[in-house]
């Protein structure tokens, strides 16, 4: 099956750590490809990137549309990141 794994790059670390918990149990599993820079800095320097992504590469129109091709999504935090993926994607949010 193959797993998107969304969330506030906040928990970037936390991701990664649940796509190769994915992958151990013989998912293909997939993340953001702006997840990179994220990676061991701190919240204050993670803000930074953030708003640089989002206002210098559109970082979530950019890196959502992968979405679409999922079988499931799973969403590592609870604000609003997984309806604005819906409305800009078209999916459906079934709860």
């Amino acid at each position: 099956m193959k797993v998107g794994v969304v969330g506030s790059m906040q928990f970037t670390e936390r991701m990664m750590e649940i796509c190769e918990e994915l992958a151990e149990l013989g998912h293909e599993s997939y993340m953001s490809r702006f997840a990179a820079p994220f990676v061991g800095k701190s919240d204050e320097k993670k803000e930074r990137i953030k708003l640089e992504q989002k206002y210098r590469q559109d970082a979530i129109r950019e890196d959502c549309q992968w979405v679409k091709d999922m079988d499931a999504l799973v969403v590592a935090n609870y604000d609003k990141l997984l309806f604005r993926i819906c409305r800009i994607t078209g999916l459906r949010l079934l709860l």
